[in-house]
């Protein structure tokens, strides 16, 4: 029959709850990791509402709740996105959270994101999904001072020890043939002027001389 949730409903991990007839929550509705919540009609989350999805690492492999509903989904209250401490995104992705097969009405509040370096969380809305995008920031080759370009700050960074592997002939390297290159596009408007072109030429002269002087030694 007809559920309405008033209290708290928890979808655990490793598992499927089938609803077979339509679901209203007035409570809380929790779906755990690698859990799945079937809804064969429509579902209705009120104003006063609050779902908890959660999103995790198993086995080096990111898993993330879903959600299916072959009616309508009527969404609303309040959403939370939990980020277990063992995620860890590599590379920008998107994860299913909901889908209904009838349509998506409404948007729940959005959620509160945790503040990670290097990364950022979003909720993208279709006529039939929710979707929780992760963007990744992918550092840019060259960039030791992480400011989006490679310039003169870098090999300063370099002499001073400050770039990945420390005084080595390829991280100089790498600077030399990336020089100029912003996060975007390789910047032909940031090209510097000729004298700090000939002063970075000696920078490069003098850290290839104390590589090969280091080296000698």
């Amino acid at each position: 029959g007809a559920v309405t949730n008033n209290g708290t409903v928890v979808v655990a991990s490793e598992s499927v709850a089938i609803f077979n007839d339509s679901y209203t929550d007035n409570g809380t509705t929790t779906v755990l990791a690698r859990g799945n919540a079937l809804f064969l009609a429509d579902m209705t989350f009120t104003s006063n509402s609050f779902l908890s999805l959660e999103l995790s690492s198993d086995k080096g492999e990111n898993s993330s709740s879903q959600i299916e509903v072959a009616g309508t989904a009527h969404l609303a209250g309040q959403l939370a996105v939990v980020i277990d401490p063992d995620f860890v995104p590599v590379a920008s992705e998107s994860y299913q959270l909901l889908y209904a097969d009838g349509g998506i009405t409404g948007e729940f509040i959005p959620p509160a994101f945790p503040n990670t370096e290097g990364v950022r969380y979003g909720l993208s809305y279709s006529p039939n999904g929710l979707v929780l995008d992760v963007e990744v920031d992918v550092p840019l080759p060259g960039d030791f001072n992480n400011d989006g370009v490679v310039d003169g700050d870098d090999a300063l960074h370099w002499q001073r020890g400050q770039s990945p592997d420390p005084f080595s002939a390829e991280d100089l390297a790498l600077w030399q043939s990336q020089f100029g290159v912003t996060d975007a596009f390789p910047s032909s408007a940031s090209i510097p002027e000729p004298s700090s072109i000939v002063l970075l030429l000696g920078v490069v002269a003098g850290c290839a001389t104390r590589l090969r002087r280091n080296t000698q030694l």
